[in-house]
């Protein structure tokens, strides 16, 4: 196959660095870097780069006046994207495996190739490295460096976002059907046997049963890249996990209510030693002002809101 990575972009482009998609023998294709005529210029060179078993970097100028017009593309901004031959050697099936295994772990690493000229192209040769401190945050996205007589490129390769949706009601029951949809990993959690089960949520991760909503998240790791999002089916479960929640390093906290709610519930945790500064970490009521109303609707306002938020926290600048 051959792997098309974005590997910088400047202005306006279809896909930021870091986006990937396989072309596969015959031009099937999985995953995008924002089709179009560039994807469309890709697949064509990947096509050819099945053949020769060389990679290579394209680069696209997609202002008006550059000779982009060939693609008819006029985005404004400037994009490469390297294409990298791999073959089903014994060598990339472990490299590949022990990648694998460290996405389904949930521990991070760098995707390090090095990329040296051969015979009309480029190869490259991956290895991975540990990353082994997460403190100092950072972009996600890859980044290339020169030497002498190579290119060295780095890709942080991060866990998926872990999504914990607290309550299991109908709004909940479309909301994981989404974020499952855009990757995040979903844990469903609520204090019914009826509703905390398979036949409502099949597609999840995990399902728990937690009678009264008591030490939800003692169990787990929550981190800044972990979602905590509180829809149970009464304010004073809302109240319990939402201080639950302010004691966690989540990054993304929220809770569907009104605003009448919202004053009630942060008072209550106020009276009861929650400083009110931390209370600005929640977003409540939950989603993007979309006007929604079918539990869909709400699902679909308050994973764009995730959305916005996961971009935000991973731009470069």
């Amino acid at each position: 196959m051959v792997v098309a990575t974005v590997i910088s972009s400047r202005g306006s482009t279809p896909r930021a660095a870091g986006s990937k998609m396989i072309v596969y023998a015959g031009g099937g294709i999985s995953g995008t870097i924002g089709g179009g005529a560039v994807e469309g210029d890709v697949i064509k060179r990947a096509l050819t780069t099945l053949d020769t078993k060389r990679g290579s970097i394209a680069r696209y100028d997609l202002r008006e006046d550059s000779n982009s017009n060939d693609l008819d593309l006029i985005c404004g901004g400037h994009m490469e994207v390297l294409l990298e031959y791999v073959d089903a050697h014994p060598d990339n099936e472990s490299l590949y495996e022990a990648a694998s295994k460290k996405i389904a772990s949930e521990r991070p690493f760098l995707w390090k190739g090095i990329i040296t000229e051969a015979d009309s192209g480029i190869i490259l040769e991956r290895s991975i490295e540990e990353i082994r401190d997460l403190s100092g945050g950072g972009h996600q996205c890859p980044s290339l460096h020169a030497s002498a007589d190579r290119l060295v490129l780095v890709e942080p390769v991060m866990p998926a976002q872990t999504v914990y949706i607290i309550g299991a009601g109908h709004v909940s029951k479309e909301l994981a059907k989404l974020t499952k949809f855009i990757g995040m990993k979903t844990l469903v959690f609520d204090d019914r046997s009826a509703f905390a089960c398979e036949s409502r949520f099949p597609a999840v991760d995990e399902i728990h049963l937690c009678p009264g909503y008591v030490n939800i998240f003692e169990p787990f790791k929550i981190t800044p890249n972990s979602y905590i999002i509180i829809v149970t089916r009464g304010h004073s479960y809302d109240k319990e996990v939402l201080g639950q929640a302010l004691k966690t390093r989540a990054g993304y906290i929220g809770m569907m209510g009104s605003r009448k709610k919202r004053h009630s519930i942060y008072n209550t945790l106020i009276a009861e030693g929650c400083h009110a500064e931390e209370l600005d970490r929640v977003h409540c009521p939950i989603g993007l002002p979309i006007k929604a109303e079918t539990p869909a609707e709400l699902a679909i306002s308050i994973v764009a809101e995730l959305i916005d938020h996961r971009a935000s926290s991973t731009a470069d600048g």
